[in-house]
């Protein structure tokens, strides 16, 4: 009964995550202060190559993008496993999903200025409330998700300082890439919106995830696959620490 309970949670995490963070990145790319650091290269790619290319869509730069990143982390980790290649299958539909979002809700900005603001902390809460419940699932996720979680898990470090340093290095690669690619400072692009996601974003995820957890726990009485793995890196941390205090007896 408990390993049904947690292969649905699994499957809402994933859902969740799927239909809620395409959302959060039509909605801050509707503001116009610039989407997140992680979409920052996805974005400024596609506004240079839409121009020659009308059919490419935000969603198929998406994918192609994730794509190369999965490339990195295979050269990185020096491993490439099966959900690897699932977790590009992942972002092949992530794609679909936001260029059906931007069907539905506009690929235009919002003119009233009240609306854009509104749509810029309701797509930087959204992410990261989506990024916090992909943490919590076994299943496929998109591929910078899965750089992330893989990296931190082989390598041992802490997820948070990763994903910081992951999104900091995502805003560079962005900014390079708008200078490089449009040959000015493309504000709709890389503006306020995505200096503020840079600084909030990560805290978000910890205390989206805290919550997740606590409501997991409280309703489900079972653990989440993430805070499975937290609680099996503690228990090797104070095996260490307790095998250093022995060899210091």
């Amino acid at each position: 009964m408990q390993e049904h309970q947690i292969h649905i949670r699994n499957v809402i995490m994933w859902v969740l995550g799927m239909v809620i963070c395409p959302l959060g990145v039509t909605l801050s790319a509707k503001a116009g202060f610039g989407v997140s650091m992680i979409e920052a290269p996805v974005y400024v790619t596609y506004l240079r190559l839409s121009q020659s290319f009308p059919k490419i869509t935000f969603g198929t730069m998406e994918y192609i993008l994730q794509a190369l990143v999965l490339i990195l982390l295979c050269i990185l980790v020096k491993k490439l496993k099966p959900r690897y290649l699932l977790s590009f299958g992942t972002a092949v539909l992530f794609g679909l999903i936001l260029d059906g979002w931007r069907s539905v809700l506009g690929t235009g900005l919002y003119e009233n200025t009240g609306m854009r603001i509104f749509a810029c902390a309701a797509g930087i809460v959204t992410v990261a409330f989506a990024i916090a419940c992909f943490f919590r699932t076994d299943l496929p996720q998109e591929v910078w998700e899965l750089f992330v979680k893989e990296y931190s898990e082989i390598k041992g470090k802490k997820m948070t300082k990763v994903k910081w340093i992951y999104d900091i290095t995502s805003l560079t690669v962005g900014i390079i890439l708008m200078l490089t690619l449009l040959h000015k400072f493309e504000w709709t692009a890389i503006g306020i919106g995505t200096i503020v996601t840079t600084i909030v974003n990560a805290p978000l995820i910890g205390l989206f995830g805290k919550l997740i957890d606590r409501v997991w726990k409280d309703r489900e009485g079972v653990k989440t696959p993430f805070t499975e793995q937290q609680e099996r890196k503690a228990l090797e941390e104070a095996a260490k620490a307790s095998e250093d205090d022995e060899r210091e007896i």
